[in-house]
């Protein structure tokens, strides 16, 4: 509907996903910002339109990597420096403007085994004044 109007014809430049999520974020920090159980937290406040420029891409059916590049909806291929392997499978992909950079993160989704400490053996430590440390078998070290 507002993407027919003359005022905001410009929304239909920006694929639909990108604003879909803009509306779950605002919607997400109203609802938090009206949490009682949250106090820390408050209303959104309207920032300078230029100052943040950052978007997510959150389809990862629609982004192809093609090393050095990766091809994003209704911009194309993009140059990229990949500073690490993307390992896993692809969430979302945030893009944002700082010091007239662009900066592009890449969210993944990866199962990591759970690594087993080769110890067998467990000790206690008591912090204390008198004696600096105690363990479990009642042996003290002093500072």
């Amino acid at each position: 509907m507002l993407k027919q109007s003359e005022e905001y014809g410009f929304l239909k430049e920006a694929p639909a996903h990108i604003l879909q999520q803009k509306l779950r974020d605002l919607d997400k920090a109203y609802t938090d910002g009206f949490d009682k159980k949250q106090p820390a937290k408050r209303l959104p406040t309207k920032r300078k339109k230029a100052l943040h420029s950052t978007f997510r891409f959150p389809d990862p059916k629609q982004i192809h990597f093609n090393n050095p590049q990766i091809r994003l909806p209704k911009v194309g291929w993009v140059g990229f420096f990949k500073s690490k392997k993307i390992e896993g499978t692809v969430k979302n992909v945030s893009l944002s403007q700082k010091s007239g950079h662009w900066y592009m993160a890449v969210q993944v989704e990866q199962n990591i085994e759970e690594k087993k400490h080769k110890s067998q053996s467990i000790v206690g430590l008591d912090l204390g004044i008198a004696k600096f440390v105690t363990t479990v078998t009642k042996e003290t070290a002093k500072q």
